[in-house]
């Protein structure tokens, strides 16, 4: 269950369920300390002692205590429906989570790439990120983003540190394809809890093009400035 999940349970208020449940305990406990006080008092030492108004007693105490055991059994019986109503409402919202990771992820028409921030590990990609690197899936999700990022791995690491602290971080790199070209890409990464393990998740856009344009502005304005 996600951080989200965890916390929407903790903070949820208390629904009906919990309170007819509180409600029941609460009358259960009651009837209990009536039928303890009207034993108490009318503990006989035989049957034929008691008059016709004692024994009347007893017996709406024994009726007491009737009462109470069923009503133990169906406090018990909902609140195990409750408890699996509970569970299938999570598996419902896991489901749902897994539903929108496939559509913003596999489906993405960006190149996405799901890193274990620990070891640097490829978890997963999406089909965009085997067409721009030139790697099959196969291959690039056994890779380590190190063999593709060309920053050595303390670098790597600090840079994967701080995308785990923030919701998005923008980061410009030099990555390198299959077939050994250099591109300069922009990653927009940020933390994805999956399966209770943090995850990065990076979304690539290959501005190489754009920083060759700026690199011949920025040489015409030198140039310009000589003359």
């Amino acid at each position: 269950m996600s951080r989200e999940q965890e916390s929407d349970s903790r903070g949820r208020k208390p629904g009906w369920r919990e309170l007819v449940l509180a409600l029941g305990v609460a009358c259960l406990v009651a009837m209990a300390v009536l039928a303890m006080l009207a034993g108490g008092m009318l503990a006989p030492t035989s049957w034929s002692d008691l008059s016709s108004g004692a024994r009347g007693a007893l017996g709406i105490s024994a009726l007491v205590l009737i009462v109470e055991t069923v009503v133990c059994v169906v406090l018990l019986l909902f609140w195990r429906q409750t408890q699996l109503s509970h569970r299938q409402r999570l598996a419902v919202q896991k489901q749902e989570l897994e539903r929108r990771t496939e559509l913003l992820f596999h489906r993405n028409c960006m190149p996405m790439l799901l890193i274990d921030p620990e070891t640097g590990v490829i978890v997963d990609a999406n089909d965009q990120a085997a067409n721009f690197y030139g790697w099959d899936l196969a291959v690039l999700r056994s890779m380590n983003i190190a063999q593709i990022n060309q920053l050595d791995r303390q670098q790597i690491k600090e840079k994967m540190a701080a995308s785990l602290g923030v919701r998005c971080m923008r980061h410009e790199f030099r990555h390198r394809l299959a077939n050994g070209e250099l591109r300069e890409v922009e990653s927009f990464t940020g933390p994805l809890e999956l399966d209770g393990k943090r995850l990065l998740l990076s979304s690539i856009q290959d501005v190489t093009e754009r920083h060759l344009a700026s690199q011949r502005i920025r040489r015409l304005g030198q140039l310009y400035r000589t003359v």
